[in-house]
């Protein structure tokens, strides 16, 4: 469940939830629609899950906060580039160095767990 923050405004915050549910609901939408058409992108979809998972959550931390990549990046101590990439829904996992300098600057804690893996 997502929660307000103290400082955020009502109606947007509410807006700003409603976007956010659309987005990975359109990106379910795009996926099942890669696996009918392509199923050899189904390994891509896989490799780059935890990634995507990563962007989503970070972008929401960002969002939530009414904040630039721009404002993230100086107040975080990376570069534009290197937010850019902590949000893109592929690519290359961020370290978790540059993962606590991002939730830092979004005003959020970090946190790392472990799961059970199905396999």
């Amino acid at each position: 469940m997502i929660r307000k923050p103290d400082n955020a405004p009502s109606i947007g915050y509410h807006r700003q939830a409603v976007t956010m549910k659309s987005e990975e609901v359109t990106m379910g939408v795009i996926e099942d629609r890669l696996r009918q058409t392509r199923p050899d992108v189904e390994e891509q979809l896989l490799l780059n899950e935890d990634k995507r998972g990563i962007a989503l959550e970070a972008r929401r931390a960002r969002k939530l906060r009414h904040l630039t990549v721009e404002q993230v990046a100086k107040a975080g101590g990376l570069s534009v580039d290197e937010v850019s990439a902590i949000e893109a829904p592929a690519g290359e996992l961020p370290s978790l160095a540059a993962l606590k300098s991002y939730a830092e600057a979004c005003g959020a804690k970090l946190r790392v767990r472990f799961e059970k893996s199905d396999g």
